[in-house]
């Protein structure tokens, strides 16, 4: 049973990891893009 814990374990890292990333990525393109509204 461990074994399959730790695989889990293992494969839900690197998820969140990039959901993390993909969210950073959707701040900061919103962000980007208020900021350029802003401006205009």
């Amino acid at each position: 049973m461990p074994v399959v814990i730790a695989i889990e374990r293992s494969m839900f890292m690197p998820r969140m990891i990039a959901e993390n990333a993909a969210m950073n990525e959707i701040k900061h393109t919103f962000y980007a893009t208020t900021n350029y509204l802003l401006q205009l």
